[in-house]
């Protein structure tokens, strides 16, 4: 019980401080944490749970699992290896956009294998028209 109220006070800190700033500048406390050895897929879904509790969009959300994707890939180190490609993998789960969450399951699978994202794998969400449903 008292893990869930810790779990409760964090969500409901993350998502003051997006009420104060819808710009979703919490991107770089992520990185850090899980480049720290945190429970990275636990501060990516806690952070894109954050946003839909604020009101974002899913256009919005979309765009903050890309700009999470995209810098959890650029700060991978040989520790940080496995639990970024699982945090990457469960970032795109989370999108709405079928065409985004196949490129970012491709940076997972990239990230995992131990190479390198490449400027041509991206994690945008573009216009592909095809929602995905049931996330």
């Amino acid at each position: 019980m008292k893990r869930n109220l810790k779990t409760i006070m964090a969500v409901g800190a993350v998502v003051s401080a997006f009420a104060a700033s819808p710009s979703f500048a919490t991107v770089e406390s992520v990185v850090a944490g899980c480049s720290a050895g945190g429970g990275c897929v636990g501060l990516v879904q806690t952070e894109i749970l954050a946003a839909r509790a604020a009101g974002a969009t899913e256009a919005e959300v979309n765009q903050l699992i890309a700009d999470l994707v995209t810098s959890l890939a650029r700060s991978v180190t040989a520790g940080t290896r496995t639990a970024i490609s699982q945090a990457i993998a469960a970032a795109g789960r989370e999108s709405t956009n079928g065409q985004q969450q196949q490129q970012i399951a491709s940076i997972a699978d990239t990230v995992s294998a131990g190479g390198n994202v490449g400027e041509n794998q991206t994690a945008e969400p573009g216009d592909d028209g095809n929602a995905a449903s049931g996330n």
